[in-house]
């Protein structure tokens, strides 16, 4: 049976979203056994076209059994097979490096693409004919024996593959547009292939030229660039790195790397990966050019486009892309001496689907003829058993100044250091420390072969070692802790080690000690507070003294502390083993330490075993606590109430007897605040941190005085180190007054009944009074103790007519009580209360209350009332 194929044809971007029919052909009834109506996947096809219209890219076409599953840049994926058993999917790219057809992963040996010619001779200016338009490419087809048929750019012409093409659907890319991957399916009801062409990349709607600034960074205010690129001529037929015909005579000569610009690209959620899928070019306003961009990258930088990007932190700035400029091809030596530096270029590129795309012309580049300077040095010294590239420790950047380069290694200085030199890979790998000369040849644009001697010096690389991590709980008697060394052996120490090193610093850096954040691994008495030494022990774990001996049976790494200075956190120690042969002449080449490795040191603090505040428990209910101070000093009356805060603990805990066992406790106190009131209550402690304990408390209701309770913090630094945990004791204190938290009632009793209550009041009338004396009161304080009316604990007493009935019936002798001598000759206080004289005529007997009122120091007054019946 005879197939027939017309060539793919392309229309633009209205051909690039909808189904194309192309191509309706005859076949035989056994395509039934190759393939089966596409109906399924009519839906899904429509979806593609749909997606194309939106803007939508391909981001990838992946094989599925039967056909293919396209994703797009959105995320979503649309898979498209044949459903017929035995048809296969089949994917035709062209491979971005060698421009070979690559048809399902195997390479078929045929370009793409033809090779560039030779330059032809310029024409007379004016006289030449505008040039034709370059034929279609040939689109990947089936032929008759069933194989795979593709354009060879050598023959010009369709050539058949050896692969065969068993298959109704494919995708290929399109050899007219590097952007556009095409999807073929056959449709048994038309015969005919339905086609859907989908861009690879993003859309690109606009270019503009970005300047550069003083700095190097990024100008968005100024749409000029300005790129310089270097060049010169051989003078003569170059020979360079083996090459006798490397260049020849009148050859251009050009620097390696190019010269870079900046170009705003929308839309800006572009990766530089989208932005190379295009060709972007450099033409002047006729069209014409002597320059290429020879690659895209993201523009990085570690702020928002303030300064050129160093540092690892630096991010890609939205829409701003790097672009190299490079000479293009075809330009020699005699159009660059004529060339105009005046031009202006624009960035120009197509889209998929064949739109074409200019930034404003504002682009010029300087061609200059000569060598820019370069600088190489020596690298700075490298570990041995790396590989390193050679290019990036003499710098790319002076690399892409000149026209080629090659190295030079001397096999015996590569033995010296046990080297391997990679000359097509620019690699070396060195496995012994040492110095090892090399040559770097470079061709100037000059044309000149110009030898650099560099020396790269390599150092040794300490072998790991291995201690177990320590731990030392903290303690004043037992300062030291012992880590056992796993590795080196003790034969490798006895033999090759003289001692250690070591640097301890904090875990992570920092550290938060008792609050205070931040804390560094920094003055001398923290860098000391642990010592670091290597013990060798004998069989009897005694200390040998020559590290040597051969008595040793084990080594170890001892720590001491320094209790007073050393911190209760997990430190990172380093230790390096020194190297006994070490002489420290000559280059450095890194080998004082044979051995090293990191453990970890913890100092652990067990708070019960180094100090416990012990509560005098009668004071506290949880964590409340309660004091009542005193209110005289000596005999001599105070302002205010004073307390020892000591005397909140037992006996001898902290204090023995006055004189305080450790100076490491210290006191602090939250002082309350009223914004409200814009009110603060005075301090009690002398000071915050003070270790005598005393407050000062001022009487009640002054704001924060006596019966508001107050937050006391306690704390013990063990050893008065600030580096070690404090131990924290946290209560709450309320200074309250002996006087008003004991007992004050009138007691008098008649008949074994107390008189002067509401049920038994007293009884007055014209010709009768009664006395209320002092010894008729039952008084005691807090702790149960008698105390009298003139008791230095106590401001005043007062009798206070306390109703309006007591007010209009009743009068008293004295709104205080007076001495007077009683009846047993014992001097006693009183007071007299009497029907008031004017209160005459009383038809119902009332009920009087009388206060007697007790205002102590602490600022509290104590009440007890008695009730008094008027009779008539």
């Amino acid at each position: 049976m005879k197939r027939k194929f017309v060539k793919v044809m392309f229309f633009g971007a209205l051909a690039l979203s909808t189904v194309t029919y192309v191509g309706c052909k005859d076949y035989d009834d056994d395509i039934d056994n190759l393939q089966t109506q596409i109906d399924a996947n009519k839906a899904s096809i429509a979806e593609l076209q749909n997606f194309v219209k939106e803007g939508k890219w391909v981001t990838a076409v992946e094989p599925i059994t039967d056909g293919f599953k396209i994703t797009f840049n959105d995320g979503k994926s649309y898979s498209i097979v044949s459903g017929a058993a035995g048809a296969s999917g089949t994917k035709i790219e062209i491979d971005p490096t060698t421009k070979n057809w690559i048809i399902d992963g195997k390479d078929s040996g045929i370009c793409s693409e033809g090779q560039k010619g030779d330059k032809g001779d310029d024409g007379e200016p004016g006289k030449g004919e505008p040039g034709k338009d370059g034929e279609d490419g040939y689109a990947p087809q089936i032929s008759e024996n069933g194989n795979w048929i593709v354009w060879d750019a050598a023959s010009q012409k369709p050539v058949e593959t050896d692969i065969k093409a068993a298959s109704d659907i494919y995708v290929t890319a399109d050899p007219n547009n590097s952007l556009v991957w095409v999807l073929n399916v056959f449709n048994k009801e038309t015969k005919e292939w339905e086609k859907v062409s989908m861009p690879k990349a993003a859309r690109i709607t606009s270019m503009s030229v970005l300047g550069v600034k003083a700095d190097g960074t990024v100008d968005l205010g100024s749409t000029e660039a300005e790129a310089t690129l270097y060049y010169g001529e051989a003078k003569k037929d170059i020979e360079f790195n083996g090459n006798k015909t490397f260049k020849k005579k009148g050859d251009l000569l050009v620097a390696r790397g190019g010269s870079m610009i900046h170009a705003l690209i929308n839309p800006v959620n572009l990766k530089a990966a989208d932005i190379q899928a295009y060709e972007i070019g450099l033409t002047d306003s006729k069209g014409n050019t002597n320059f290429v961009v020879a690659s895209i990258g993201d523009n990085f930088s570690e702020n928002a486009l303030t300064r050129a990007a160093e540092e690892p932190e630096a991010t890609a700035n939205k829409g701003i892309y790097d672009l190299t400029l490079k000479f293009a091809d075809e330009v020699d030596y005699n159009t660059l001496k004529d060339f105009d530096s005046e031009t202006a270029y624009a960035f120009t590129t197509k889209d998929a689907w064949g739109n074409e795309i200019i930034s404003q012309y504002g682009i010029t580049v300087n061609a200059i003829e000569g060598a820019p300077s370069v600088d190489f040095t020596n690298p700075e010294s490298l570990p041995i058993k790396t590989t390193y590239n050679l290019d990036e420790l003499v710098g790319n950047d002076n690399l892409d100044k000149v026209v080629a380069y090659y190295y030079e290694v001397k096999e015996a200085d590569a033995k010296k250091v046990d080297a391997t030199f990679d000359k097509e890979k620019n690699t070396i790998l060195a496995n012994k420390e040492g110095e090892l000369p090399v040559v770097l040849h470079y061709l100037s644009t000059e044309g000149v072969d110009e030898p650099v001697s560099l020396t790269l010096t390599f150092t040794y690389v300490a072998k790991p070692a291995e201690i177990k991590d320590m731990t030392w709980v903290v303690d004043d008697k037992k300062l030291t802790a012992e880590s056992e060394i796993v590795g080196p052996s003790v034969d490798e120490i006895k033999k090759y080690i003289s001692g250690i090193d070591s640097e301890i610093e904090y875990t992570g850096g920092k550290v938060t000690i008792n609050g205070e954040k931040d804390l560094e691994y920094g003055d001398e008495e923290t860098k000391n507070s642990i010592q670091l030494s290597l013990v060798g022990l004998n069989a009897k774990g005694e200390d040998v003294q020559e590290l040597d001996d051969k008595s040793i049976i084990k080594y170890v790494i001892r720590a001491k502390f320094d209790k007073e200075h050393v911190a209760a956190v997990p430190h990172t120690a380093t230790v390096k083993f020194k190297n006994k042969d070490y002489t420290g002449e000559g280059v450095d080449l890194g080998n004082q330490y044979l051995y090293e490795t990191t453990f970890t040191i913890t100092v652990d603090q067990q708070d019960d075993k180094l100090f416990v505040f012990k509560r005098a428990d009668a004071y506290f209910e949880g964590n409340d606590a309660t004091a009542y101070g005193k209110v005289y000093a000596n005999g001599v009356e105070t302002k205010t109430i004073s307390y020892n805060l000591y005397s909140l603990y037992q006996a001898n805990s902290i204090l023995e007897g006055e004189e305080l066992i450790n100076s490491f406790v210290a006191f602090n106190e939250a002082i309350p605040e009223d914004e409200a009131d814009e009110k603060e209550g005075k301090q009690w402690l002398e000071s915050q941190g003070t270790s005598n304990g005393d407050i000062s408390v001022e009487p009640s209701p002054a704001y924060g005085g006596a019966y508001m309770g107050r937050k006391i913090t306690v704390t013990y630094a063990p050893f008065g180190n600030p580096r070690l945990n404090a131990i924290v004791d946290e209560f709450n204190l309320t200074i309250k007054s002996e006087i008003f938290e004991g007992n004050f009632e009138y007691a008098k009793k008649i008949d074994d009944k107390v008189i002067g209550t509401k049920d038994n009041p007293f009884e007055v009338d014209g010709g009768r009074s009664i006395d209320i004396l002092e010894s008729e009161f039952k008084k005691e304080d807090v702790y149960g103790a008698i105390y009298k009316f003139d008791d230095d604990r106590i401001v005043k007493v007062e009798v206070a007519l306390a109703d309006k009935n007591a007010e209009t019936y009743l009068a008293v002798s004295d709104k205080k009580f007076t001495g007077v001598e009683s009846e047993d000759g014992k001097k006693d206080n009183k007071v007299t209360i009497s029907k008031n004289p004017s209160a005459t005529g009383i038809v119902t007997p009332p009920v009087c209350k009388v206060d007697v009122k007790i205002t102590d120091k602490w600022g509290k007054t104590k009440t007890t009332s008695i009730y008094v019946e008027v009779i008539k």
